[in-house]
């Protein structure tokens, strides 16, 4: 009779969680007309990729010329595709000389939208750079003008 207290126990532990989840996976967020959540002035808006970028000194014309010609056409090639919404260059103050001076700017509508297009996204981009030597060589040839610091994914806050 002991063991069927216990099974009795687990079995209404578990019907109970399951309930829990159940009931909470019912409740519906309320928003308004313009997509805030109750009780929020914000909310979250598309993912930006950006890309740390120090341009050496003296070579800002040959790199924005390659940001002009290979990597906008990649950027206008994604959006047509609607992989992403839109994309900037800024140009910074370097706080030092091992800072980066330019962030190249991505727009996704959402991190799941930029993961479930990468691999269309990756053939977008093949087909304007080429093979797989040719953007190593490309790479290398840039390497000569700046150096990429890193990037981060982050999300846009709107606030109302």
């Amino acid at each position: 009779m002991r063991i069927n207290a216990k099974v009795m126990k687990s079995l209404l532990t578990a019907v109970i969680l399951v309930t829990c989840l159940s009931t909470s996976a019912q409740i519906q967020v309320k928003k308004d007309a313009d997509g805030f959540m109750e009780g929020r002035n914000y909310k979250g808006a598309g993912v930006w990729v950006m890309l740390f970028v120090r341009v050496h000194p003296g070579q800002e014309n040959l790199y924005f010329n390659y940001l002009s010609d290979v990597w906008k056409r990649q950027q206008e090639a994604l959006k047509k595709e609607g992989i992403i919404l839109s994309y900037k260059v800024l140009q910074a103050n370097a706080g030092h000389k091992e800072d980066y001076n330019v962030v190249l700017m991505t727009e996704y509508a959402s991190r799941t939208a930029m993961d479930e297009n990468s691999a269309t996204a990756d053939t977008i981009v093949r087909n304007i750079v080429g093979t797989d030597e040719k953007m190593a060589e490309a790479f290398r040839d840039r390497e000569k003008v700046r150096k990429i610091f890193g990037g981060k994914i982050t999300r846009e806050i709107i606030l109302r």
